[in-house]
Parts: structure tokens; C-alpha cells; sequence
């Protein structure tokens, strides 16, 4: 199974990626919202914002009116005790606690393939948008079609993660039109450097950010991540 301490919650998970917990960071961040093209004062909503770095980002760079949403207790926490003021809350992406039509944006970075169920994520995503309104994911996807590592070892966003063609059909199903598909898997190799620079190797790593005997076989499965790539994608709400 996996260990009772989520990787990504871990102090080493932090400390080797920073505030914004996924491969690019705010880098990414910036280019997404800049391919959206938000004008100041707009609504936009991170789904599984963690402790709150693209809200931060999107508040006081961009001007917008953001707000974010996470499961994880800790992470909004977390972020709460560093900025007080930070509109931020403990709320699950396939119920949002928003009205129909509030946002004119909504943000998911590597959160799609982690929770399980993507159709009410997208359909919850569809609801709270205006007519026109525009969706940015970054997240996994098989660019493979070999058997993936088992489950049990693997981060929500890799267990989850489907191809190129389904993430497609299911963007579509849910109502939104694809305008953007940009393949950002180098991302994905820097990180691992970054990673195996810090702490020597990434069996060290995972050790560290498990911080539990039954995780520590995760380094051996490694070398299946090269099936995994990294995309950004904008979509419009129709």
C-alpha cells in the first residue's frame, strides 16, 4: 500500500521542488495564465492548490481575483500560517463550493490525474465557469502504451495518468474546446535532475519523502517513468 505519509506533503518533497509542489513550477504557472490571457480582476479558482503558491502568484502579480481549493488539511494549512489573508480552503474538486457561472477561470496543475474520478472534476470545472471561460491543466500523461508500475508505488498523478487522445475526449466530453496542447516533459527530466542533485540519487529521495519502509521500493520502478510525459493544455468552455 501506500505510505501513510503523503510524498508530496513531505518536507523533502518541498524542499527539492519549492512552494509549487509539480514539475515547472510557477514557470509554468506563468505561462499558462499568460496563454489565457486573464485581464485584472477576473475570477479564477486553482483546484488542488496545495498550500497556495499560484493563488499567491495570480493575487499579487496578475491582480486577479484567485482563490484556491485542496483536500489535503496540511497543505492549506500550511499555507494559511505563511499568508493569513490568503483566500484559501479545504474542499474537494469534484463538489467546488462555488455558484454556476462564478469563475472566469480555473487552474489545475497536476491535480487531474489525482483525483479519481476526472469526469466530475471536469464536469465541477464546467459548472462554476462563465460561457467563454478558460480551463488550464498541467499534468501527466502515457506517452506509452506499455503496462504501468504497479499502483501501489506510484504518486495520484502518475496512477491516474492516460494518453493524449483520451485526456482529449474527455476535455471534449465535458463540454470544453481544446485551443492548446504543448508537450512539457523536459520538465519532467529537469525535475529528476534537480532531485538527484539535492539528495544524491532519487532511491534517496523517495526514502526520504516517504519517510516509510513499505515505500522504498519505488526507486526500482523508476525507469518505467520514461512511459510518463508532461503537458500544458488551455480549453474554452463552450
Amino acid at each position: 500500500m501506500l505510505c501513510e505519509r503523503k510524498p508530496y506533503e513531505s518536507p523533502e518533497m518541498l524542499g527539492a521542488l519549492g512552494d509549487a509542489v509539480r514539475p515547472g513550477g510557477l514557470d509554468l504557472t506563468r505561462r499558462a495564465l499568460e496563454h489565457c490571457a486573464f485581464t485584472a480582476g477576473q475570477r479564477v479558482l486553482d483546484i488542488g492548490c496545495g498550500s497556495g503558491a499560484t493563488v499567491g502568484l495570480m493575487m499579487h502579480k496578475y491582480d486577479l481575483d484567485a482563490s484556491g481549493i485542496d483536500l489535503s488539511e496540511t497543505a492549506i494549512a500550511s499555507g494559511l500560517r505563511r499568508s493569513p489573508g490568503l483566500p484559501l480552503q479545504v474542499a474537494d474538486g469534484r463538489n467546488l463550493p462555488f455558484g454556476d457561472g462564478d469563475m472566469d477561470g480555473v487552474i489545475m496543475e497536476c491535480t487531474l490525474t489525482a483525483t479519481g474520478d476526472t469526469d466530475s472534476t471536469l464536469s465541477e470545472a464546467f459548472r462554476v465557469l462563465k460561457r467563454g471561460g478558460r480551463l488550464a491543466v498541467s499534468d501527466m500523461y502515457l506517452r506509452a502504451t506499455t503496462e504501468k508500475p504497479p499502483s501501489s508505488v506510484l504518486l495520484p498523478c502518475l496512477e491516474g495518468a492516460v494518453d493524449r487522445e483520451k485526456t482529449v475526449r474527455d476535455l471534449e466530453h465535458a463540454g470544453f474546446r481544446l485551443r492548446l496542447w504543448e508537450d512539457q516533459s523536459d520538465l519532467l527530466k529537469e525535475l529528476a535532475t534537480r532531485i538527484i542533485m539535492k539528495y544524491g540519487s532519487l532511491s534517496a529521495f523517495w526514502s526520504k519523502a516517504c519517510g516509510d519502509s513499505e515505500c522504498r521500493d519505488t526507486p526500482s520502478l523508476n525507469g518505467a517513468y520514461r512511459n510518463y510525459g508532461y503537458y500544458l493544455a488551455i480549453a474554452q468552455r463552450l
